[in-house]
């Protein structure tokens, strides 16, 4: 607000509205600091459980950490059983291979042997005929 003197207002007059105007203005700000520390209070109130609940995930978070170290100690067995592991499999795949290749092998001989009893079996009727035609005789 600009003053600008005034012809009818006597100089004394004119602080004292001044004054009067600086007053108002303190009340005011008074009332609204009032008001702040009613939010700031409630602010607080509210922002306790928070607080509360922050400590408690703190706290968790610090177990959770020693729960990894522990678990980071115990990875590098983990990594070397993994890796035998892993050996491990290729070699069962390299006999699973291998065993692959035999039972087509077998397959075969089992081929064979059912050609050779076949055989044998006809020789063997051949042989029981020609016992049948000796004793006939």
């Amino acid at each position: 607000m600009r003053i600008v003197s005034a012809p009818n207002v006597v100089p004394s007059e004119l602080i004292a509205v001044v004054y009067a105007l600086i007053e108002e203005v303190n009340a005011r700000i008074e009332v609204a600091y009032a008001q702040n520390i009613g939010t700031n209070a409630r602010n607080e109130a509210v922002s306790a459980p928070n607080k509360k609940v922050h400590a408690l995930n703190r706290a968790a978070s610090a177990r959770i950490k020693v729960a990894n170290a522990r678990n980071g100690f115990s990875s590098a067995p983990n990594g070397k059983i993994h890796a035998l592991n892993k050996a491990a499999s290729a070699r069962i795949k390299v006999a699973n291979a291998r065993n692959g290749s035999s039972s087509a092998r077998n397959v075969e001989v089992s081929t064979l042997n059912k050609v050779v009893y076949a055989r044998f079996a006809i020789l063997q009727s051949y042989q029981l005929s020609d016992k049948a035609l000796i004793q006939f005789k």
